[in-house]
């Protein structure tokens, strides 16, 4: 992804800013790695000062404040995308060691210090040497994807497979430009780096957590998945950088994840996260009645397959007329705007599969007489069947409904609702600040 130029991000940001500078009523938090106004716990006393804290509540661009109903609400604010600890140290207890050893630190690794480990085959007859992370989960029902920076030492071949099924894996050959078998369904990479260095990576789909990957030493490029063999105790390779992420995650840079409140936060978007179970927010009552218009961005990472997931409803239903809501995945994974003003209208977009990051802009009852919902650019429009009211008096819910359902599960990156109808380069400039924060490409 390009880097934005000067111009282009004052641009942006000036439209951001001037969204609600004109008395227009609604509420803006572009960005959760600005701590401005927020706070640990409801009641608004203790600053929020880093990642991996309750967040209680938040304060938006124009001074309305988000807050958590209850304590067991509350989410956390993470730039976390590697899912799993200890990344550099594979000596750790973090890392399972079966019929293989670790020397830690012998190498030089790809960031120019000697952090690489050196692991090595145990000698013995009809055994599989491997190291697999026992402190990560994989993501469930989605398409994971690892990667690590490998090294030949006296061994130029390694594994890569699926725990729980070890006819998921990937062979990677450590010489020349570097090759690599797949199978099973897998989809496996090698890209040739300096220093000796190979970047191999190893995308699957974990129908359970526990499906995290193991890392073998082989004997051949056709060693089948999981393949007893017998080594003499002298093949090496050496590793360094493990990740495990979303394969939604995958354009994002390598993450040094040493615990999960203790890593690599730099350039990584920051998100707040809902459990999908308790976690919501609430503003208070926010008066629309002094318009029949409504914009509506969020940028999102829905995690879960699972329908009837609310992003933010204004009111406690919005279907109930002077009030909205947008859904991520309403039905069939399609993300839905509701607006009810004098009667009720909605819009849907196509289908797509969990997990699933988006910018999704919502524009209901606009001067053309169309409901919009745009999902990545892309446009879905519906003409209404009724003549726009005005909004009401209500507070804004994030995260479920009313507070008690349809409760999200995944990461919000930004939501900015506005009273007003916008201009076709608002929407568009405030959706590349979005995709931006959210380091889309």
């Amino acid at each position: 992804m390009g880097r934005m130029g000067q111009t282009g991000a004052a641009s942006w940001l000036q439209t951001f800013n001037s969204l609600l500078a004109n008395g227009e009523q609604g509420i803006a938090k572009l960005d959760f790695s600005d701590f401005t106004g927020m706070y640990q716990d409801r009641a608004r006393t203790i600053p929020y000062t880093a990642v991996e804290q309750p967040l209680g509540s938040f304060t938006g661009l124009n001074g309305v404040t988000a807050t958590a109903p209850a304590d067991v609400n509350r989410g956390v604010v993470s730039a976390r995308v590697n899912l799993l600890t200890k990344t550099e140290q594979f000596d750790d207890v973090a890392w399972s060691k079966f019929s293989i050893s670790v020397t830690a630190d012998t190498q030089l690794s790809p960031r120019g210090d000697t952090a690489a480990d050196t692991i090595t085959a145990a000698a013995g007859t009809g055994i599989v040497p491997r190291i697999v992370s026992v402190t990560a989960s994989a993501i469930a029902g989605a398409q994971n994807k690892y990667s690590l920076y490998v090294k030949p030492g006296t061994n130029n071949f390694v594994q890569v497979y699926k725990i729980g099924d070890g006819s998921v894996f990937c062979n990677f050959t450590l010489t020349g430009a570097g090759s690599a078998t797949s199978n099973g369904g897998a989809l496996g990479s090698i890209v040739q780096m300096a220093g000796g260095w190979y970047l191999i990576t190893f995308q699957y789909l974990a129908a359970a957590a526990s499906q995290n990957p193991a890392v073998a030493i082989i004997p051949n490029a056709s060693t089948g998945g999981t393949a007893a063999w017998s080594p003499v105790g002298t093949e090496s390779v050496h590793v360094w950088g493990a990740s495990l992420t979303l394969a939604t995650d995958a354009h994002l840079p390598y993450q040094w994840v040493n615990t999960p409140t203790d890593y690599d936060t730099a350039g990584f978007p920051h998100y707040l996260k809902f459990n999908g179970t308790n976690t919501t927010y609430v503003t208070p009552s926010i008066d629309f009645t002094g318009t029949d218009k409504m914009t509506v961005w969020a940028g999102v990472t829905k995690l879960s397959a699972t329908d009837y997931q609310m992003l933010a409803e204004f009111g406690a239903s919005g279907i109930t007329p002077g009030s909205f809501g947008l859904w991520a995945h309403y039905q069939s994974g399609a993300y839905r705007l509701d607006a009810a003003s004098a009667g009720s209208l909605s819009v849907v977009s196509s289908a797509y599969t969990s997990p699933h990051a988006a910018y999704i802009t919502g524009i209901a009852a606009p001067a053309d007489g169309l409901s919009r919902i745009r999902v990545n650019g892309v446009q879905y429009t519906r003409t209404p069947s009724v003549v726009p009211g005005a909004y009401g008096n209500h507070p804004l819910f994030i995260g479920a409904r009313a507070g008690t359902s349809f409760y999200f599960n995944g990461r919000l990156y930004s939501l900015i609702v506005r009273g007003a109808q916008s201009s076709l380069s608002q929407i568009e400039a405030t959706e590349n600040l979005i995709r931006q924060k959210m380091r889309l490409p």
